[in-house]
């Protein structure tokens, strides 16, 4: 047997590792990169999918009528546009009867999609009484542009019947703007039809501070004569104090996957529905049907309280067509 030394077992030892890991770097290398490959190529190919899909939505002649109408509500994202429109909320406000405390423009806000739309907060710091800050938020929702109202935060004051009220506002402008309207002051938004005065009258006679006191027990009078009358039957349920249809909307009509298919937005219940032929919900008390969608004329037919009604796209159910 060879005697050898300790450092000739060393580099031995070191030269056989070196070869084992040639060996291993050869044969694993190329099958790792092999697989990195088949993922990037694979990557591609449902990046291309998904880019065919969205153009093929973008296509659809449902889409394009409804990002149409959006487009024409949206506003142009100059400063010049953007001032008007924060001037227009603090007349607005004024309007309405509320003393303007303070207002500002938040950052604007790019949507992660690309070229989809840019967000513009605006905050507004007044104070006011309950029935007024209905009466802005009323018009503002009237008014017909792309804006939403994202929260908003009364404190109470020393005076019980008014607030301190901090309201935020996002406008959203579209890529697709060329020209658009200036914000102004219309006089139709300050003229509340007869369902929006009820509302108003509605909400100036509640009291949301006050602790919620029920009715006394009502007094039981004992009759001694033979076969006393029967009492008189108790009252109907109170129902909805305004009539509902003027704030559910038709939003959109489209083809899902073959199958047609319509978007209702239920502003006063909070509520959006997205229904095919035969979806039922609710509008108050009254029970509605979907009975058919017509994508080519964009419009549905509702079957509700034993009658059949047409609404358009864009359109509330206070507008129904015969």
């Amino acid at each position: 047997m060879f005697d050898m030394s300790p450092q000739k077992r060393e580099r031995l030892l070191a030269a056989a590792a070196a070869l084992v890991l040639l060996v291993v770097l050869f044969t694993v290398l190329p099958l790792l990169f092999a697989n990195i490959r088949t993922l990037q190529r694979k990557k591609s190919e449902l990046q291309e999918k998904i880019e065919k899909h969205e153009r093929n939505v973008r296509n659809e002649p449902a889409v394009q009528r409804r990002l149409a109408d959006l487009s024409a509500r949206s506003l142009l994202s100059k400063e010049e546009t953007l001032s008007e429109y924060h001037r227009w909320l603090m007349t607005l406000a004024q309007e309405s009867g509320l003393k303007l405390n303070k207002s500002s423009r938040g950052t604007a806000q790019t949507s992660t999609q690309k070229n989809a739309y840019k967000k513009f907060p605006f905050t507004l710091e007044v104070f006011g009484r309950l029935e007024q800050l209905a009466e802005f938020l009323r018009m503002l929702n009237k008014a017909d542009y792309l804006h939403s109202v994202q929260s908003v935060t009364p404190s109470r004051t020393k005076k019980s019947d008014e607030f301190d009220i901090v309201i935020k506002v996002d406008l959203l402008s579209l890529p697709q703007v060329r020209n658009a309207r200036m914000p102004k002051m219309d006089k139709s938004l300050t003229d509340a039809d007869a369902g929006e005065k009820t509302m108003l009258t509605a909400i100036k006679s509640r009291s949301i501070l006050s602790e919620y006191v029920p009715p006394p027990p009502a007094r039981v009078i004992v009759d001694k004569r033979p076969d006393p009358p029967p009492p008189p039957p108790p009252p109907p349920p109170p129902r909805n104090v305004f009539d509902e249809s003027p704030y559910c909307y038709v939003t959109a009509i489209l083809d899902v996957d073959g199958i047609p298919q319509c978007w209702i937005d239920h502003r006063t219940a909070g509520q959006s529905y997205k229904l095919s032929e035969g979806g039922m919900f609710r509008l108050g008390n009254v029970r509605c049907s979907i009975k058919k969608i017509d994508i080519d004329k964009q419009r549905v037919q509702i079957e509700a309280a034993g009658g059949i009604y047409t609404v358009k796209i864009g359109k509330s159910f206070a507008e129904f067509e015969d």
